[in-house]
């Protein structure tokens, strides 16, 4: 019902899109519905209709919950708007048919025996749903669609104790060990959960969700799990002979090391683009998360189709634009003809094999001769829709927006969201290869993150496999840098005979200061092979994974105990921080504690999980 609820959000927007309204109009509409300051910002950053819908579908409907689409329909009338939501509504009723009837009480009590001798290092959860849309109460497959749209797979380790009726209050038990993991995706689910009707919700001692008055009336469930929580990581009290049972405070007395993770490789790698869904293969290269330089050439190559795009049209001439170009920076070598220079060099390093480099388009921008943004929103769908082959490489070379890296062209940008949903609709499963030469071209790896950070989706090539998002995406600068013309076309970019392939430099700083980026999120990165279960679960985000380089280790004593902290530095204090080491400090002023321990070193299984959490920098 999930991928249906996104056909419905999708083709609703087909018809606002159809039918020419503004998309400011919509946008402060929508935000006079909605009273949460956090969705109202996200929409007024929204710069297009995509990322309009991306917001509405994830923060404003649910499963059963659409009322925003149909006030959008009331008010724009929107006749076939009615008819999209009339057929959602079908399925939803024949969904509902295919439900149990049981009540959710009386089915899932069932549990309460096998799990009651299990309840030590455990934490309660309590929710308390004051309506239901319709039916009165949830079915049981409903109530635990509800548990799997927040939980993601962690929902498999929550249990029911107690259902008690009226207003439906629910008590759960979920691992200690996971009960982080738990409140940051509950919170990240507030809105949903109000939808639905949840006014409270607890998990352990965290309170998510207070929306009634009455919370004395609220059952209190006294379990072992109570007796067994963990002293807070920053306060330390009458520690006893058993150390063990406490963690150290934020403040070390006298740091004697801190050393950073283990994690990071060589600042500058090359890496075929291997083009590869390695997803069947039980290569060696697939059962680890080896240094990229010693394992590229063992994935197997796949023939992709690709595209290119120059967008070197004047901006100085496009009257209409509400966005900062930022054009390439040129040198003073540079010849008149320049821009096709760059893209000749682009079309003469991938035709050197067009086994494996398939080049089906070129289409190039110059003074005087430019398209629109929807035409090369066309051409790329099309790409996608008429490739043959089982890859494609998608190369960008040109203008990009100031502080985003979108395409830029003559009307309008095409941000990675943009991409994003024309992977979605037309190439989902098929590995895609976004190469992007342009300036803060960074910030695209970023929206990549963000993205599947958004859905829920783990730091792990099993994950993205999964839910087949099969990208890797290229960059010729950071998120906060400029490109300068050729520079990357000639630096970064290079044939390989030995590998009859084309080969990024990754993270090499070129000759204009501009430094290249990479991220294959297809790779696996935990310690089993394709076809073996994944270790990184919800904590596992995409944007820590990219941190790395600020994981450190600090190791020094607490009250006479030896003590370390695994600290995730914020990136404007790691100048101050390495200042303090030698004397006292309180590691907690400087970014985020991860994991605390008394001893000389970590345990080797916070090791491990520090790894898979922010693991090597992709």
């Amino acid at each position: 019902m999930r991928w249906k609820l996104a056909e419905l959000v999708l083709d609703f927007q087909k018809v606002v899109e159809k039918a020419n309204i503004s998309i400011e109009d919509l946008k402060q509409y929508v935000i006079l519905y909605h009273p949460d300051e956090q969705y109202k910002d996200e929409l007024r950053k929204a710069r297009d209709i995509y990322k309009v819908f991306d917001v509405i579908r994830s923060k404003f409907c649910s499963l059963f919950n659409y009322n925003v689409l149909l006030r959008i329909a009331e008010k724009f009338n929107l006749p076939d708007g009615f008819k999209v939501i009339q057929e959602y509504k079908a399925e939803e009723e024949n969904y509902r048919k295919l439900m149990s009837s049981s009540t959710l009480a009386s089915i899932l009590q069932e549990q309460h025996e096998l799990l009651h001798q299990n309840l030590s290092r455990t934490k309660k959860i309590i929710l308390k749903l004051q309506r239901w849309a319709r039916p009165p109460s949830p079915t049981v497959a409903e109530f635990h669609e509800v548990v799997k749209d927040v939980f993601a797979d962690l929902g498999d380790l929550i249990h029911l104790l107690e259902v008690r009726p009226g207003s439906i209050i629910v008590t759960m038990i979920a691992p200690e060990r996971v009960t982080g993991a738990l409140i940051a995706l509950a919170k990240r689910s507030v809105g949903y959960l109000k939808d639905i009707g949840v006014t409270w919700l607890t998990i352990g001692d965290t309170l998510i969700i207070n929306d009634i008055e009455d919370t004395e009336k609220l059952p209190h469930y006294d379990s072992e799990q109570d007796m067994l929580s963990s002293s807070s990581p920053n306060k330390v009290e009458n520690i006893s002979d058993n150390a063990d049972d406490y963690l150290p405070s934020s403040s070390v007395g006298v740091v004697t090391g801190t050393v950073p993770s283990q994690l990071s490789h060589p600042s500058t790698q090359a890496g075929v683009d291997d083009g590869g869904d390695d997803t069947d293969q039980e290569m060696e290269a697939d059962s680890a998360t080896p240094v990229v330089d010693q394992t590229w050439r063992h994935y197997p190559f796949k023939p992709k189709e690709m595209m290119i795009i120059g967008s070197f049209g004047d901006h100085n001439n496009w009257l209409e634009q509400q966005y900062i170009v930022s054009p390439k920076l040129l040198t003073t070598e540079l010849s008149d003809d320049w821009r096709k220079e760059e893209i000749k060099r682009i079309a003469d390093l991938y035709n050197r094999n067009p086994d494996k480099h398939q080049i089906k388009s070129v289409h190039y921008d110059l003074p005087g001769r430019e398209h629109t943004k929807e035409y090369y929103m066309e051409a790329i769908k099309q790409f996608f829709i008429n490739c043959k082959q089982e890859g494609a490489i998608l190369y960008y070379t040109g203008h990009g927006e100031k502080d985003t890296g979108n395409w830029c062209f003559k009307d309008g940008v095409i941000s990675f969201n943009n991409i994003f949903e024309l992977y979605i609709n037309h190439f989902t499963g098929k590995p895609l290869t976004i190469v992007s030469d342009c300036s803060y071209s960074g910030n695209w790896i970023n929206e990549c993150r963000n993205r599947l950070d958004e859905m829920i989706v783990p730091s792990c090539g099993h994950h993205t496999r999964k839910h087949g998002l099969l990208f890797q995406i290229d960059t010729s600068c950071g998120p906060n840098e400029e490109a300068t013309a050729l520079c990357y076309a000639n630096e970064a970019n290079v044939y390989s005979e030995p590998d009859k392939a084309v080969i990024f430099y990754i993270s090499k700083t070129l000759s204009s200061g501009q430094t290249t980026m990479h991220t294959d999120f297809k790779r696996i990165y935990c310690s089993k092979r394709a076809n073996e279960s994944c270790k990184a679960d919800a904590d596992c985000t995409w944007n820590n994974h990219c941190k790395s380089h600020l994981l450190r280790i600090v190791r020094g004593k607490d009250k006479g105990w030896a003590a370390w902290h695994y600290l995730l530095l914020d990136e404007e204090k790691v100048a101050d921080f390495n200042a303090k080491l030698g004397g006292n400090i309180d590691v907690a002023n400087y970014g985020r504690i991860l994991e605390s321990g008394w001893s000389k070193d970590p345990p080797k299984d916070i090791e491990q999980k520090m790894e898979l959490r922010l693991g090597f920098i992709p």
